[in-house]
């Protein structure tokens, strides 16, 4: 296919110059060869395009048929190759993303205005729940989704880890006095997730490791939740970094011992195919960034 795009290019060309010599000479090709080409597209399409003479050319009926069909041809795909240039240069369109309620609502409602004015022009489409939905069927051009492998017949891109650190207000500190060991931990008032994983707490740093009490007030089965509850001074949680980042930023969190954590869980941008739209991968590379510097933030 690729071929024969060519060869009517040449072919059009030679036509516009009235003769193989000209059209060579522009081309840049010699005279023998673009002949030789012209005669391959002939053979291809069992059709004599040109009538040839010493002096000059002249279209067959045939001929004048394809040269008008392939002048629009060209110019369209043309005009293709500029409008994709220009979305290069200048990056278009709605991109539809499905991820986690707490990872879209939290961490990346505290990032996406960054994006936005770098790109005016790309509208987003956010589809939040608590279990990321089916990429294909529903047709989304991006998923997010953490601390899993996703279908192997998609796409896969690692562009982060995710792990759990230790969280409480700057005023709840203040009241425990702030530890900077584990021996000083209080033994109570913490903020529980409400799932077996997390129930025991279990940290780490380097080889060493600590148990944290299981038993609390407060439990609730939404990390977002209990993130807000740390803010407001009621205990410390143990929170994924994604969730506990914004409100660090704010200075409304601290990380407690923050060189104990749990274990990393990767996050993966997954997508129904490799070649990717160029809004797309400006959209997975931004939150690589982000997450990085997330990373840089709370270590």
């Amino acid at each position: 296919m690729k071929e024969l795009l060519y060869d009517m290019a040449l072919f059009v060309e030679t036509v516009r110059a009235g003769g193989f010599g000209r059209a060579a000479e522009h081309l840049g090709l010699a005279k023998s060869t673009l002949s030789m080409r012209i005669n391959a597209l002939e053979k291809h399409l069992d059709l004599r395009l040109l009538n040839r003479t010493t002096r000059k050319i002249e279209l067959t009926e045939a001929g004048q048929i394809y040269f008008n069909k392939a002048c629009m041809i060209l110019e369209e795909a043309q005009n293709l190759r500029l409008h994709l240039d220009y979305l290069r240069q200048e990056p278009a369109g709605t991109l539809t993303l499905t991820t986690t309620d707490d990872f879209g609502r939290i961490f990346l409602s505290s990032v996406i205005q960054e994006f936005c004015q770098c790109y005016p022009k790309i509208r987003l489409h956010f589809h939040l729940s608590q279990t990321v939905e089916d990429l294909i069927s529903q047709r989304f051009d991006l998923a997010i989704i953490m601390g899993k492998q996703a279908d192997s017949s998609l796409i896969i891109q690692k562009i982060g880890v995710e792990c759990c650190h230790l969280y409480a207000s700057p005023e709840y500190l203040q009241q425990i006095a702030y530890p900077h060991t584990p021996n000083q931990l209080p033994e109570s008032g913490y903020i529980l997730f409400e799932n077996n994983v997390y129930n025991e707490w279990v940290l780490k740093n380097g080889t060493k490791t600590i148990t944290l009490p299981s038993a609390s007030q407060l439990m609730s089965n939404n990390f977002g939740m209990n993130a807000q509850l740390a803010a407001h001074h009621n205990g410390i949680a143990l929170l994924p970094d994604i969730i506990a980042y914004p409100l660090v930023q704010q200075g409304k969190l601290h990380a407690v011992l923050p060189q104990y954590q749990t274990d990393n869980a990767p996050i993966y941008a997954v997508t129904a195919n490799k070649l990717l739209p160029e809004k797309t991968r400006l959209f997975i590379a931004f939150l690589k960034e982000k997450l990085h510097t997330m990373k840089m933030a709370i270590s």
